[in-house]
């Protein structure tokens, strides 16, 4: 099987220009999805070798700011910059790191919060209507309202998964979105200043 780097060197790309564009943009979303609906946690990473000024740095900033749609909180830490969701319950942390090897930003996404009180509403929810349901049609036998009861506690699981997934896409596009942003930032900033 052949690999990237053999097909490139076959169409006259030389290798070594691939492997630094695969290297500048990593972007792992969650595999966790199953039968939840969409994955809860996100991870993406660019870097590029060549180090960013503080102003370039400063306007990753306003990059994620607009991306994102968000104020956020922006700190330094240990010479590096972090910018974070505040008062949202899908998390987005960036922390961008500039040595002297390169610039490396990594985008974490946090949507735990969300799935839990996606899931627990929307099956507490189905129980709830279950019992109401139950106690109208069949208020003299516990086994058929418990039935009903179930069956509406099924439908809150198969609500839950409906709305997780519609949520996920959205949260992705976004997350994508910034991202691809964020990378090509990076990328005109390390062509201004080599």
């Amino acid at each position: 099987m052949q690999t990237v780097t053999d097909i490139a060197r076959e169409i006259g790309l030389e290798p070594a220009v691939v492997e630094r564009a695969a290297s500048m943009l990593e972007n792992r979303m969650g595999t966790r999805a199953g039968w939840w609906g969409g994955p809860v946690t996100y991870e993406s990473q660019v870097a590029t070798p060549e180090k960013l000024s503080h102003q370039q740095l400063l306007e990753l900033v306003d990059v994620v700011r607009s991306a994102t749609r968000h104020q956020g909180e922006v700190k330094e830490v240990l010479g590096s910059l972090e910018w974070k969701t505040t008062g949202e319950l899908s998390q987005i942390a960036v922390t961008v790191r500039a040595g002297e090897d390169g610039t490396a930003v990594q985008i974490l996404g946090d949507r735990g919060a969300s799935a839990f009180l996606t899931w627990l509403f929307s099956i507490a929810g189905g129980f709830a209507a279950g019992g109401i349901v139950g106690a109208i049609v069949e208020p003299t036998t516990a086994l058929g309202g418990v039935g009903i009861m179930a069956a509406c506690g099924a439908a809150g699981v198969g609500l839950a998964r409906s709305l997780w997934a519609r949520t996920t896409r959205t949260f992705r596009r976004r997350f994508t979105e910034l991202g691809e942003r964020l990378s090509n930032h990076v990328k005109q900033g390390s062509v201004t200043s080599s």
